[in-house]
């Protein structure tokens, strides 16, 4: 019986850990997508195979440009030999990041997230016929070989689009008015290796997965020191050591004991990533329903740490789990680790769903190993004192300070709740949650928080007339302090630290001085008012346009090269670029001056009619200004990440040599405008 039982056991940790392997493996570490650029128009042309690479984070892929006698397999195509076309060059790697590798002695070429190879070729006849193979190399903690068929015809003849299947109004929103898509002064795909050029930095989608594993790790930590969790630590020890008298044993049990907690919190943050899918980001990123579900669902988390009601499982289940691990051995200790799970619950489960919800953002892996952390500092404590128990002694005393530390999270979750409503609210116009208002509740939250830390305030499970402790007036001091710093932000300030997450200063009501800094500005513009001009506005009260065929025509009116500001209502790092690099007075001069802004939102939730809808590059009809914007920045610069800044010239050619993402440093930005102005002026 007993050996049935370890066989059951060893079987489901088995299942558990299958299903987190396998499903590690659904993606290949590396996706690709090519096309030719320019699309060629008539016999003769030079044109390029791009061959961009989608990387998987954690992994690389192999450029070519590097000795390929060191060792890894570098990347080389193959085109098969054809009277259509002439091979002109050797494969590039555009971009690739140089390092020194010690495994391999030497220096080698890699990509990281994003990858681009470029073939230059010559048109020989009018239907164009390429086919080949492509040969790479990806590495992680292990190495994969993989091949990639190439096959790609161009018939010349049709390379021209025809004009009636854009969009009559919204031609305004994806090109110039006279200029296909598919000719030469479209604009290419820019390369969007943006951690392995200069002065760039990693998109906000790329952020690191050990980040996110730490701040799980850290959680798990917080979900210790909850009243449901922390007097359970004696109280578990205690049972292994009594128990078994046997030293040995007793580690094995606690062992197992702990490593099952990892494997059930694992297996709940794969099935949570199972049922949400890859495609969670686009949804989760600004449409009202989940944003007003996920505020919904923080609210109730914080109402239910501040002592209003508890979240509990059935009992029924509690119960039924308990039992099974009154039964003994491994197999009893297994349901053990399952009970504490569901028992704390009250206090370990909304710590847990506000994790998961972070990590709802379209990488399947996130939840599972985000999960992993949270159940690898939640079963450490328990199973280090069971090896140790003497260490017992050093622990504090269970006491009202756990509910003091409740009750502090339950704060943190009321007012982590209003920024999931203020993203919906910005992508709609709802405005109802504007900056001041936002700002409003975050300091009534912060000072009534600071109020309950120096015991002016005391709620339902507090104990009467306990003295504060120094830790806890620490505490309170910080938090009425980051209180005070938010008040001037009522009246104009514009907070820089938080400019990411606030909402932006155009929706506030009252400034101090009379004046909002980023009101829109319509007055002063060199061409026509701008479209939509009544509902989008420009950063830091530049004068903009939200219409890039607008703006393209207005550039050539003018002489100016176009500044394009892919941006978002909901995009944190938008803001913070906006606040911190275009606030500066040099740039926000140039903007002014030398350049025509376009601001072009790609999550904007505004329905367009129905004459002004379009099938996009994937298949799917169109029918938002965001959907719209998103669809024009993946076809034209290789990326859906924000913020993203492109320099073009009136007739849509690039004027810089890469577009660029995310990155504070002034200094690079204003070369970056300085380098789109020169090329503009000697073109």
């Amino acid at each position: 019986m007993v050996l049935k039982k370890l066989t059951l056991l060893f079987v489901f940790s088995s299942l558990l850990f299958q299903v987190t392997t396998v499903f590690a493996q659904v993606f290949d570490p590396v996706k690709w997508e090519y096309k030719l650029v320019p699309v060629p128009q008539k016999v003769g042309d030079e044109v390029d195979l791009v061959l961009t690479a989608t990387i998987q984070h954690g992994w690389h892929l192999y450029a070519n440009d590097f000795d390929p006698n060191l060792g890894p397999l570098v990347t080389t195509l193959k085109l098969t030999a054809n009277p259509s076309f002439k091979v002109l060059d050797k494969l590039k790697s555009i971009q690739s990041k140089h390092e020194y590798d010690e495994v391999w002695e030497g220096d080698i070429a890699i990509f990281d997230l994003k990858g681009e190879f470029r073939q230059k070729i010559k048109v020989l006849k009018s239907s164009l016929a390429l086919k080949g193979n492509l040969h790479y190399q990806a590495c992680s903690t292990s190495c994969v070989d993989k091949d990639l068929e190439i096959s790609l015809t161009q018939n010349l003849v049709n390379a021209t689009a025809s004009k009636e299947n854009l969009p009559t109004e919204l031609e305004s929103i994806d090109s110039s008015s006279n200029v296909p898509e598919t000719q030469n002064s479209m604009v290419e795909k820019s390369n969007t290796v943006s951690n392995t050029v200069k002065g760039q930095v990693v998109p906000e989608a790329a952020e690191p997965i050990w980040l996110f594993m730490l701040l799980a790790f850290l959680s798990g930590l917080t979900a210790l020191i909850t009243p449901c969790v922390f007097p359970m630590i004696p109280m578990t020890v205690s049972f292994f050591t009594h128990s078994f008298k046997d030293r040995k044993k007793a580690i094995l049990y606690a062992s197992v004991y702990g490593i099952s907690i990892v494997l059930i919190y694992t297996f709940i943050g794969t099935l949570f990533a199972l049922i949400f899918g890859a495609d969670a980001a686009n949804i989760i990123s600004t449409h009202w329903l989940p944003n007003l579900l996920f505020f919904t669902v923080f609210l109730l988390f914080g109402m239910s740490f501040l002592g209003l009601f508890e979240i509990t499982l059935p009992s029924w289940l509690v119960n039924r789990v308990d039992q099974e691990s009154e039964k003994g051995g491994l197999y009893g200790v297994f349901f053990m680790a399952l009970t504490i799970v569901l028992v704390s619950f009250s206090c370990t489960g909304p710590i847990a769903g506000s994790l998961l919800v972070q990590a709802a953002g379209g990488n399947l892996l996130k939840p599972a190993l985000g999960m992993f952390s949270f159940g690898l500092a939640f079963a450490i404590p328990f199973t280090l004192f069971a090896f140790f128990p003497s260490w017992l002694k050093t622990l504090p005393k269970s006491g009202s300070w756990l509910n003091t530390v409740k009750v502090f999270l339950g704060f943190v979750e009321l007012a982590l709740a209003f920024k999931f409503f203020s993203i919906a609210d910005q992508a709609y116009h709802w405005n109802i949650l504007d900056r001041d208002i936002y700002l409003a509740i975050l300091i009534a939250i912060t000072f009534v928080l600071a109020m309950y830390l120096f015991g002016r305030l005391r709620l339902t499970h507090d104990v009467e007339n306990e003295a504060v402790g120094v830790p806890r007036l620490f505490v309170g001091i910080a938090v009425l302090s980051f209180g005070i710093y938010l008040v001037p932000g009522l009246f104009g300030a514009p907070l820089k630290s938080l400019s990411g997450y606030l909402p932006p200063l155009y929706t506030q009501e009252f400034v101090l001085g009379g004046t909002q800094n980023s009101s829109p500005k319509t007055e002063n513009l060199p061409c026509e008012k701008p479209f939509y001009g009544d509902f989008l506005h420009s950063p830091e009260g530049i004068n903009g346009y939200f219409d890039l065929a607008q703006a393209q025509a207005c550039a050539k009116a003018t002489g100016k090269p176009v500044f394009i500001d892919f941006t978002g209502h909901g995009c944190v790092n938008c803001r913070e670029m906006e606040q911190n690099v275009f606030a500066n007075e040099t740039i926000k001069s140039k903007f002014q001056k030398e350049f025509i802004f376009v601001s072009l939102y790609a999550d904007d939730k505004t329905e367009l009619s129905a004459e002004k809808q379009r099938v996009g590059s994937d298949g799917k009809l169109k029918t938002t200004i965001g959907d719209y914007i998103a669809d024009l920045q993946l076809r034209k610069f290789n990326s859906n990440a924000r913020p993203q800044y492109v320099i073009i010239d009136a007739e849509g050619n690039m004027l810089t040599k890469e577009t660029r993402f995310h990155n504070l440093d002034t200094g690079a930005f204003l070369k970056f405008l300085e380098e789109g102005i020169s090329n503009f002026k000697n073109k």
